[in-house]
């Protein structure tokens, strides 16, 4: 039996209607070609996708919760897509190669202030993606104060690392700088993680 659209004789699968919030992280990542995100405003946002302000901040705070957005959904992409087949560095590579090749919505022309934010949304990102996957792999005892402080120690000390990267545009390669973080972790937290 057909799960999906059935035109006479035939299963035609359905095309499934991009979300609203896609359709406006689409709409950035566009603006964010030819424009830094500070230039962005969320008029130039809407008005590219045709949606109405409304509609904008019936989904997002403003154009960083928006940013943050496009990174935690590509992250979740990039983990799922090669969690397989690559190595941990391989996969936080791919994530900043996807951050360095989204220049301008990732840090280099951001207000200090939002930058903050967005590095503190960042290290609860990693925190709450680590706990995730220690509790799936070993249950709640698994988080016992010596990983919390590992975890927080980790998360903190690497995030803020990948920012002074996007900043100060240093020369790794974001491969290189995902190898680099990958081999930081320390040796409990990498082995508990199974990563």
């Amino acid at each position: 039996m057909c799960s999906n659209y059935t035109f006479p004789g035939k299963c035609v699968p359905m095309i499934e209607k991009p979300s609203t919030k896609k359709i406006l992280a689409d709409s950035m990542l566009e603006l964010s070609r030819t424009v830094t995100i500070n230039k962005i405003t969320v008029d130039m946002i809407v008005k590219n996708c045709g949606y109405s302000r409304k509609t904008f901040y019936n989904h997002f705070l403003d154009k960083y919760d928006l940013a943050y957005w496009i990174f935690e959904t590509n992250s979740n992409r990039i983990i799922a897509q090669y969690s397989e087949n690559c190595t941990w560095g391989e996969i936080l590579g791919k994530i900043y190669r996807f951050m360095y090749e989204n220049g301008n919505l990732f840090g280099v022309s951001w207000d200090p202030k939002d930058l903050k934010l967005a590095t503190d949304r960042v290290i609860n990102y990693c925190d709450e993606y680590y706990r995730r996957r220690l509790i799936a792999l070993h249950g709640d005892q698994a988080l016992n104060d010596e990983i919390q402080f590992l975890l927080k120690f980790n998360n903190y000390g690497a995030s803020h690392m990948v920012m002074d990267w996007v900043n100060r545009k240093w020369k790794q390669t974001p491969e290189e700088l995902g190898l680099f973080i990958a081999d930081a972790m320390p040796a409990r937290l990498a082995e508990l993680l199974d990563l």
